[in-house]
């Protein structure tokens, strides 16, 4: 049986080449879109897949700060925020686009000032996403405490090193000397249910200083 091969017109053969680089610059356009939106986000490709390999330790650590907030309701707690809000720095005219800040949970105090909570765990060791936070926690008006939850002492060790630094440079700059705006909480990567991250989440000391004005 004789090899039949198929030969294309040539313009169809034009027809199919166009088809395929117009597929080709839609798929590189979608691509370039994603990277945008994960750019703006402050999450690239590579700590997605960072964040997705840590999920159980986020999962728990997050319904726990969900428990806390509850537990608090009607108390210092007037509401949470458990999509992740997000939170905004306004240009004073407000005619510019407003800087988003979409930390993990946030609950929105009696007061109606806001504590963030940032879970840490692949981004611990980040420096410039740990900065960037503090700074755009700063700059959001109405944040009383910013909360980062690290998996290690030496992660610990090294946020609160950071946190240090800005707060002296803040209060350098004339921001006041008693702002403590940040704080920091260990809980171990090896939880594995959420009772015993808000046994410690829940304890006098922690939510002392987390709804201190």
């Amino acid at each position: 049986m004789p090899l039949v091969q198929q030969r294309l017109r040539p313009s169809a053969l034009h027809h199919y080449q166009g088809s395929s680089e117009c597929g080709a610059q839609k798929e590189s356009h979608f691509l370039r879109k994603k990277k945008r939106e994960e750019e703006e986000e402050g999450k690239l490709p590579d700590q997605l897949a960072k964040e997705c390999h840590m999920l159980p330790y986020h999962r728990i650590v997050q319904q726990a700060i969900d428990e806390l907030g509850a537990a608090h309701l009607n108390k210092e707690v007037a509401s949470v925020s458990r999509g992740g809000e997000k939170l905004q720095i306004i240009h004073r005219t407000k005619a510019l686009t407003p800087i988003t800040f979409k930390p993990d949970r946030v609950f929105t105090l009696r007061d109606r000032s806001k504590v963030a909570f940032q879970v840490l765990a692949s981004q611990a060791g980040k420096h410039r996403e740990i900065e960037a936070d503090i700074l755009r926690a700063f700059l959001c008006i109405g944040i009383s405490k910013l909360v980062f939850i690290v998996p290690s002492s030496s992660d610990m060790e090294n946020v609160n090193r950071i946190c240090d630094i800005i707060q002296d440079v803040l209060e350098a700059l004339g921001a006041r000397e008693d702002y403590n705006l940040s704080m920091t909480i260990l809980i171990p990567k090896s939880v594995r249910n959420q009772k015993d991250v808000i046994a410690e989440l829940d304890r006098p000391q922690i939510t002392r200083e987390i709804f201190r004005r």
